[in-house]
């Protein structure tokens, strides 16, 4: 089996603009728990009160607790607030309920699908997926960069900005659109010139964040933080970079052996702490499609240096891409391309140590 190794030659080549993937930690800055089902953890989302709202006025409640499995393409609320003025309103009336059910089951599959699953889903088919609906909507999904692209019937592209929130019945993917029904023609025209623009503002606001502030920010990543801030390494990942940050949540810091991390913020262990910490942080932004391709063209395996001299060995376990480091533990990257100013983020469920 052959091995690429990840240069910060090789990295530079990855041009792609990424979006928010906050993933399996948070929407809206609120974690959601993967021992939930969709409908609770929509519900404890900040950002998505109108669709909890629409999924109650149309009865689909109990079908979305239910067993699944579903996957969930779930608009945002300033979605539905760029539909024309009333339309939402309107929809949530008695009579409508009918339309409301359509519309919202066109955001339905009846099956469990991963960001990596459609994404080799679209790679298989040459660039571009068709994906049924619930509601009988035929959907196309395509890659723009990273980021994957749904367009609807009407031709309306819309983008899914925070991928891969897993329940127990399903995986939630949070979007920047209203996926409407080929009927709706002229609503689907007045919401793409409006999505446009929100795209754009949305898109400039992510890139102002940090990679600490996207840490801090998480949710999920307070020890990490904490561990940050005892390294001194604040200024050094708030800074130009550009850095990409495998980040260990505070679930992957808590299988460390009881008392790691209290003795590893102690002020004479700094050197230690340091080294496993830049042992995360690779010196060049690497998005997740430019780290496939980099796997797929080694064989099945692509070596990555780190800042702290680890090197690490990514792989592609089904879907899901797995980080070995030089002790042969192995982290499961479960969330990815959290976009900053300087670089970008990958979520991994355990913490990688050096060689020792």
């Amino acid at each position: 089996m052959t091995t690429t190794k990840l240069t910060l030659a090789a990295a530079a080549t990855a041009f792609f603009t990424a979006g928010q993937a906050v993933g399996q930690a948070a929407i809206g800055g609120v974690p959601m728990s993967a021992d939930n089902d969709i409908v609770t953890n929509l519900a404890a989302s900040p950002i998505n009160k109108t669709l909890v709202a629409a999924v109650g006025a149309a009865g689909l409640v109990e079908t979305l607790q239910g067993d699944g499995p579903f996957t969930v393409f779930a608009p945002l609320d300033s979605a539905f607030a760029a539909l024309p003025e009333g339309t939402v309103e309107s929809l949530l009336e008695e009579e409508n309920k009918e339309l409301l059910t359509t519309i919202l089951t066109c955001h339905v599959l009846g099956a469990d699908a991963n960001y990596f699953t459609v994404r080799k889903g679209i790679m298989d088919n040459g660039g571009s997926l068709a994906v049924e609906t619930l509601g009988g909507c035929v959907l196309t999904a395509t890659m723009a960069g990273h980021r994957i692209v749904l367009t609807d019937e009407n031709g309306t592209e819309i983008h899914v900005l925070v991928p891969d929130v897993f329940n127990t019945n399903g995986t939630i993917h949070a979007i920047n659109g209203v996926i409407l029904p080929a009927s709706d023609e002229a609503m689907a025209d007045e919401e793409e010139t409006a999505m446009a623009d929100k795209e754009e503002t949305t898109t400039e606001a992510m890139a102002e964040k940090t990679i600490v502030d996207i840490a801090v920010g998480s949710g999920v990543h307070n020890t990490l933080v904490a561990a940050v801030q005892a390294a001194d390494l604040v200024d050094t990942l708030a800074g130009e970079g550009a850095f990409t940050v495998f980040a260990p949540t505070d679930d992957a810091f808590g299988k460390l052996p009881e008392g790691t991390v209290e003795n590893l913020v102690e002020p004479d262990m700094k050197d230690t702490l340091t080294t496993i910490l830049t042992c995360h942080v690779v010196g060049a932004e690497v998005m997740s499609t430019a780290l496939i391709g980099l796997i797929e063209e080694g064989g099945g395996t692509a070596s990555v240096e780190t800042l702290g001299g680890c090197v690490l060995e990514a792989s592609l376990d089904g879907d899901m891409v797995k980080i070995t480091d030089e002790n042969g533990g192995v982290s499961t990257v479960t969330a990815v391309d959290l976009d900053a100013s300087n670089g970008v983020v990958h979520v991994i469920d355990t913490v990688i140590l050096p060689k020792g």
